[in-house]
C-alpha cells in the first residue's frame, strides 16, 4: 500500500506544479481521504484470501518447538495471487 500512496503523492505534485495557482488545497485533501480508504480497502480485499489459506502446524524438535505457518492454494486461488501481486507491485510504477 504505500506504494500506492508514493504514487499518489507524485502525481499530487506533479498536479501542483502544472496547475500552479489554480491548485485547490482543500479540494486536495478531500481527495486525498477518498483516495487513502479507497485503497485501504482495495488492500484488504484483494488480500484476504491469504489468510483464510493459511494454517498453523506444530513442528516437535528434540531441541526446539516450532511452529510453522504454511499456506496452500488451489490451482485458481494460486493464479489468482499471482495476479494480484503483479497489479500491486508494477501499476504504482504506471503513476
Amino acid at each position: 500500500m504505500d506504494q500506492w500512496l508514493n504514487a499518489c503523492v507524485a502525481i499530487e505534485r506533479a498536479q501542483t506544479s502544472i496547475k500552479g495557482a489554480k491548485f485547490y488545497r482543500r479540494k486536495s485533501k478531500q481527495i486525498a481521504k477518498y483516495i487513502i480508504v479507497g485503497f485501504l480497502l482495495l488492500s484488504i480485499s484483494n488480500n484476504i484470501h491469504d489468510s483464510i489459506h493459511r494454517r498453523l502446524l506444530d513442528d516437535d524438535d528434540i531441541k526446539k518447538k516450532r511452529i510453522w505457518c504454511i499456506v496452500t492454494y488451489s490451482s485458481s486461488i494460486q493464479i489468482f495471487n499471482s495476479f494480484i501481486n503483479i497489479f500491486h507491485f508494477s501499476v504504482p510504477f504506471f503513476s
